[in-house]
């Protein structure tokens, strides 16, 4: 290692620690960043009464991780979005991979993984289970992202005619009120949507959940929570346990989004 090598080395080791010891031991020289387990594997029904639980650790690099989680992905839930994914169910996806399957194999989905990036395939997709990956085993910690800020939007109302008000960073636009005929009242400002979905037997993809902040700004103090559940219908005793496990992801991510109307309360008052 030469004199400027050295001294970037040391950079890196003084301002990104967690970024250095990742380095490090993806050349062998030091322990990694360790997460998990999230859960216990071979967790069943039917498991007789569990005598003792086995830990293993896996030592794995950006590469592998990346394949684990891409190969655990389409095996669980391939109809999520992996930028909806909480944290705990990214690692269950690892995990539960990296538990089904060898090492020996994990150099050959290493392989396809990085020929499918290599050729651009299914390039949004594998984008996002890169992020999703970055969010679970982050390799240093994110800077902050600026908050947008407000801008103002004018729209001309039966009431009152042009009404002017400012339009928060988490607002969509305005764009399907614009020319409506609303009231000044009606005047609404809506986040994106928060999907969960499920891909059934019975009936195919199936949407179980919309959810969402809205705030009509002259009529309300604070933004509240729009949800719509949607799950009918006669199913296979099979599907009831995959869509038991949508609906709990449904209460995750509607509790997210509560969670955020409620941090958003001091920006509105």
């Amino acid at each position: 290692m030469n004199e400027e090598e050295e001294r970037a080395q040391k950079f890196v080791e003084r301002h990104f620690p967690v970024t250095a010891r990742f380095l490090a031991a993806e050349r062998g020289e030091g322990p990694a960043p360790v997460y998990g387990p999230t859960g216990v594997q071979n967790d069943h029904d039917d498991q007789p009464a569990p005598w003792v639980t086995v830990n293993v650790a896996y030592r794995v690099s950006r590469w592998e991780l990346l394949a684990a989680l891409a190969a655990g992905y389409a095996t669980a839930n391939e109809q999520q979005d992996p930028d909806m994914m909480t944290v705990t169910e990214i690692r269950t996806n690892v995990e539960a991979f990296l538990a089904d399957t060898a090492t020996r194999d994990l150099d050959d989905m290493v392989e396809e993984v990085a020929a499918k990036v290599e050729r651009g395939e299914d390039q949004a997709q594998m984008e996002a289970l890169r992020r999703a990956m970055d969010r679970a085993y982050p390799v240093a910690a994110p800077a902050p992202v600026p908050r947008p800020a407000s801008s103002t939007v004018t729209l001309d109302t039966i009431d009152h005619g042009p009404v002017t008000f400012d339009c928060p960073p988490w607002c969509i636009g305005h764009g399907w009120q614009a020319g409506q005929g609303i009231g000044r009242n009606d005047i609404t400002h809506n986040s994106v949507e928060v999907k969960a979905t499920a891909d059934t037997y019975s009936y195919g993809l199936q949407n179980l959940l919309r959810v969402w902040m809205s705030w009509a700004p002259f009529v309300e103090l604070v933004p509240r929570v729009v949800v719509e559940l949607d799950l009918q219908g006669e199913y296979e005793a099979e599907e009831i346990a995959h869509l038991a496990g949508v609906l709990r992801t449904a209460a995750v991510r509607m509790e997210k989004v509560a969670a955020e109307a409620i941090r958003l309360r001091g920006e509105a008052s």
